[in-house]
């Protein structure tokens, strides 16, 4: 028998010692330090000692059942790489982002975005519904999740909301589960709008930004004329909250960086608590977004160079958010404890993002890019190129000189391939924001 080779051990700030199989997904706290330092022992030679004390015997057992210690490192490779391809090619389901326009009436500092007015139109709808009638005849009672997205999705309303209800009666039709998200930046969420969205759409989630207090919101996310948007979407927000099904999610975004992070505190202080209740709040640097301009780059923080900065995050989050304990939630995208076999959709053969051309693309950050890889014709069959899938779908890290034997691969996968494709260093953000984020999880779950 041998250690793992994705075991991370910690003594956290507040003095909890635990162990986490990145693999396994299995989380060890020990008693006091001299437990934590006999289960390192064991770790390091796991056949040495044949007659343990029962109390030992029980560490090494707990060891052995969480994954720290296995028969041999083989077959991690295999068991990981068996996952990968699960993740892979080993779901019925489907995972559609439709991206309905192009265009956008804010004008977000942070923004990859080119803002043209390019809408979905009639034609290019009926063949995303052929293309999903075949692939629900196909996939028979499998599920179907649809994201709108934009741009800004609300713009074109019209198109999103016939495409809703055709593909609602298409899954009834096959007995096909369907649920469905939107990311919007709120400000057209009142009115009539917000009135079809809660009849009509049943959303799962919804999911909208802010960055700040409202004069550092406005500066970061003001309206393509230049007039603050924070106001309106707060009055949105609370008119949308009392509305709404019980079970839509309304998600808080703060995309954090060096110009707005020192007022998240006053930000969260300051947040009706009506709202703050009632949503999910989501954390996260302006780096691990999938594209950013260029010129951002000067602003941005990242957990390798700024740990403090995190820190400080978790800190507040704590201060601020009602937290319930038995949900186990995380204040960023990138969670503690993740076995998904992939780092997103991207490399995920049944997840495809539909353009407002019907093009295909694999990824959201390159749909302007023009980095397609298929369209669908009039018939809703796809048209595919295969060099470009490949390229995006190539999952085999086994053989990776940098990837293949790290200790994060279960939860990284090769990480986030826009990132790699812009040579944007990502690989030690997750390295040392895992051990950020997972001492906060034990300390705030594990007391």
């Amino acid at each position: 028998m041998e250690a793992s080779n994705y075991n991370i051990f910690r003594k956290t700030p507040k003095n909890n010692y635990v162990g986490v199989n990145l693999l396994t997904g299995a989380l060890l706290k020990f008693k006091n330090e001299q437990q934590f330092k006999q289960a390192l022992s064991i770790i390091k030679k796991p056949d040495s000692f044949p007659n343990l004390e029962t109390n030992l015997i029980e560490i090494k057992n707990n060891l052995i059942k969480g994954g720290f210690i296995v028969k041999n490192r083989n077959e991690e490779n295999n068991r990981i790489r068996s996952r990968e391809l699960l993740a892979q090619y080993g779901s019925k389901g489907l995972s559609i982002t439709i991206v309905n326009t192009f265009d956008c009436n804010f004008r977000c500092v942070y923004c990859y975005e080119r803002h043209r007015k390019i809408y979905m139109n009639n034609g290019c709808m009926e063949r995303i519904l052929k293309f999903i009638d075949n692939q629900v005849k196909y996939r028979s009672t499998s599920p179907l999740s649809i994201a709108w997205y934009g741009g800004e999705p609300l713009l074109n309303l019209e198109i999103i909301r016939k495409l809703n209800s055709r593909i609602r009666n298409i899954c009834i039709k096959n007995n096909c589960e369907f649920n469905s998200v939107m990311s919007t930046n709120g400000y057209l969420l009142k009115g009539r709008v917000a009135q079809i969205l809660i009849d009509e759409f049943h959303l799962q989630k919804i999911m909208i930004t802010l960055d700040g207090p409202k004069e550092i919101h406005d500066k970061r996310r003001p309206l393509a004329n230049g007039k603050g948007t924070y106001e309106t979407i707060m009055e949105n927000l609370l008119t949308f909250l009392e509305k709404k099904s019980i079970d839509t999610i309304l998600k808080i975004r703060v995309n954090l960086d060096k110009e707005n992070l020192d007022y998240l505190d006053y930000f969260l202080k300051n947040f009706p608590p009506k709202l703050r209740d009632d949503v999910i709040f989501e954390f996260e640097s302006t780096s691990m977004l999938s594209t950013v301009p260029k010129d951002h780059y000067d602003k941005m923080f990242t957990p390798d160079k700024h740990p403090e900065r995190v820190a400080k995050i978790l800190t507040l989050y704590n201060k601020y958010i009602n937290i319930d304990k038995s949900t186990k939630q995380v204040p960023f995208v990138f969670k503690p404890i993740k076995r998904w076999g992939t780092y997103c959709g991207v490399e995920k053969l049944d997840s495809f993002v539909i353009g407002p051309k019907c093009r295909i693309y694999k990824c959201a950050a390159m749909v302007e890019k023009k980095d397609s890889i298929s369209k669908i014709d009039k018939e809703g069959k796809l048209v595919i190129n295969e060099s470009k899938l490949a390229n995006w779908t190539e999952l085999n890290l086994t053989n990776d000189i940098v990837c293949g034997k790290c200790k994060f691969r279960p939860i990284c996968h090769g990480g986030c391939k826009s990132k790699k494709k812009s040579k944007f260093p990502f690989c030690t953000q997750i390295k040392l924001s895992y051990k950020l984020y997972l001492d906060w999880f034990v300390d705030t779950y594990f007391e």
